[in-house]
């Protein structure tokens, strides 16, 4: 069970549950807070739903990893990120408020604004949506757009809302034509038509309806904006791109490639695409003189010399050396960037994503190396086989120096070869301690 839980497949299907519960409570909870409607079974039965449904995700992203699961007994990195958000969403605060010395005025506003705390589960929509995108095979521009009017959508429900809030009038028994009313009034305020046939009696009407207006005028900017790079994008890179995606979807349904195989080969172009690195930049450095080799070679490697501690402290001429040496390397989660036992032939350093140091039969987790990290210099320095399994735990960056170029900076820059030796001597003493 908990092998399934984190598997992609299944991860994704929860996560596709979850969001749409949380865009359901992110329309419903604002209009009932409102309008006041009468409560019914079926509300309190969502209730549930939402309460139960949420706790469950919580619980689930707290289960250690596969790859963790000889470390410690709960998911560290999610307790760092999204636990405080996805708790706060599923606390179910109105269950609590039952009871409390509050008067029953005070009691139903508390009790109503503390359900806007499940909101906040929409804070992980966009980063969940963004890792669909690639699955659905969907234009980056295009998805943008559609995201965009989505979101858009939903703060003219929110803002409609938020009008219904401040009206002075006592609301009628036609819920409905209530909300359609305060809907009509921000659309036709946000895209700058006004009628005038609904318009602010109170102060604070007033100020809302000129937040709103300006609301409107930046979604204008946007929405220009979004359809120049929509149309700047279709460019030769762009068309190189579809034309080479042509090709691999032929190749694909053509020789009839396993559908979660498949599902790499279209998620490893994609982030290739998305991080600009369809293009081998070593061979466009080569084509130009040595000063602006160098001076390009140093911008592209800017990231990586900035995030390695190693490199940050050296000086300018090892940096300007050492970049010409350097070449980067794509690594798909569970790929295997070193195998213990293999001949050692290079050093990596990690721009992005994250790698697991593996034990020795491979099925626990040493170590877990981030950005700014590096590994397999002592394999090196001792030319002996490499000591253990470095597997990407998702998509990485890491760059590359051979053997032939690490020895080479070793004897022309003794600080270099001094922290060198100092981290494999450390690192050599951990593991066999």
């Amino acid at each position: 069970m908990r092998q399934q839980l984190h598997d992609s497949k299944y991860k994704d299907l929860w996560s596709a549950l979850i969001l749409i519960l949380a865009v359901v409570a992110a329309f419903e909870i604002p209009l009932r807070l409102v309008l006041q409607y009468p409560e019914s079974d079926f509300m309190f039965a969502m209730d549930i739903v939402l309460t139960v449904f949420f706790t469950l995700d919580v619980l689930i992203n707290l289960v250690p990893k596969p790859e963790q699961r000889n470390g410690p007994k709960l998911n560290v990195r999610y307790l760092k990120s999204w636990f405080a958000v996805d708790f706060i969403a599923a606390f179910p605060f109105g269950w609590f408020l039952t009871g409390l010395p509050l008067d029953t005025t005070h009691g139903v506003k508390a009790f109503k604004l503390l359900k806007l705390a499940r909101l906040m589960k929409l804070a992980k929509m966009v980063p969940l949506i963004r890792k669909w995108r690639n699955v659905l095979h969907i234009n980056p521009s295009v998805f943008r757009m559609l995201l965009f009017f989505f979101l858009i959508f939903l703060a003219a429900h929110w803002m409609a809302c938020g009008w219904i809030a401040l009206n002075p009038e006592p609301l009628g028994d036609d819920f409905q034509r209530t909300y359609l009313q305060a809907l009509y009034w921000v659309i036709t305020t946000m895209t700058t038509v006004g009628y005038g046939d609904i318009t602010p009696s109170t102060n604070a009407q007033i100020v809302y309806a000129m937040f709103v207006m300006i609301g409107g005028v930046g979604t204008y900017s946007y929405v220009i904006a979004n359809l120049a790079n929509f149309l700047g994008n279709i460019d030769t890179a762009k068309m190189d791109f579809t034309k080479k995606m042509a090709v691999v979807n032929a190749f694909l349904a053509y020789r009839d490639i396993p559908p979660a195989l498949e599902q790499r080969i279209r998620a490893y172009y994609h982030y290739i695409w998305d991080n600009r690195l369809d293009h081998d930049e070593n061979e466009v450095i080569n084509d130009l003189p040595a000063s602006l080799k160098t001076q390009v070679a140093l911008f592209l490697r800017k990231p990586l010399i900035s995030k390695v501690p190693l490199f940050r402290n050296a000086s300018a001429d090892f940096h300007q050396e050492m970049v010409h040496h350097l070449s980067i390397h794509v690594y798909m989660p569970g790929d295997e960037v070193v195998k213990q036992g293999e001949r050692g032939d290079s050093m990596f350093f990690i721009s992005k994503g994250n790698v697991a140091i593996l034990d020795e039969d491979e099925m626990g987790t040493l170590a877990v190396l981030g950005e700014g990290s590096f590994f397999g210099e002592t394999s090196l320095l001792r030319e002996q086989p490499r000591n253990a399994t470095v597997r990407a735990l998702d998509f990485c960056n890491i760059y590359s120096l051979d053997k032939w170029s690490f020895d080479r900076l070793l004897r022309r820059y003794p600080d270099f070869k001094d922290a060198i030796e100092k981290t494999s001597d450390e690192r050599a003493h951990e593991h066999d301690s």
